[in-house]
């Protein structure tokens, strides 16, 4: 499936968020019900993080997804978190593969500065 990866310290110096200290990350597609795909990142935080730390966490990535991704870009960038884990995702406003391309692309910028 996918490879996780651990948070580095430039990167939680970039968020500014010890939250995210000990947090792993993989960059995955998924598909709606309807078929749709969806580029996102998900994570999974340590043990015994408080909803509200995750939450954080994940508002914080967003954020640098949406200033990583092009003014043009036509998509939405969201948030889902459950038990621990959670995942930042486009919802694309096309679904072609272009977009899905870019759409990878500006969601691996922004956890790998």
């Amino acid at each position: 499936m996918s490879n996780w990866a651990t948070m580095t310290r430039e990167q939680l110096n970039l968020f500014g968020l010890e939250v995210l200290s000990g947090v792993k990350w993989a960059l995955t597609q998924v598909k709606t019900l309807d078929g749709t795909r969806r580029p996102c990142i998900d994570f999974k935080f340590p043990a015994g993080t408080s909803r509200r730390l995750v939450r954080a966490g994940l508002h914080c990535i967003a954020a640098a997804v949406e200033l990583a991704s092009p003014s043009h870009a036509g998509w939405g960038v969201l948030i889902n978190e459950y038990h621990g884990h959670g995942r930042v995702y486009l919802e694309l406003e096309g679904d072609t593969e272009i977009e899905i391309e870019q759409g990878v692309a500006c969601l691996r910028e922004a956890v790998e500065r």
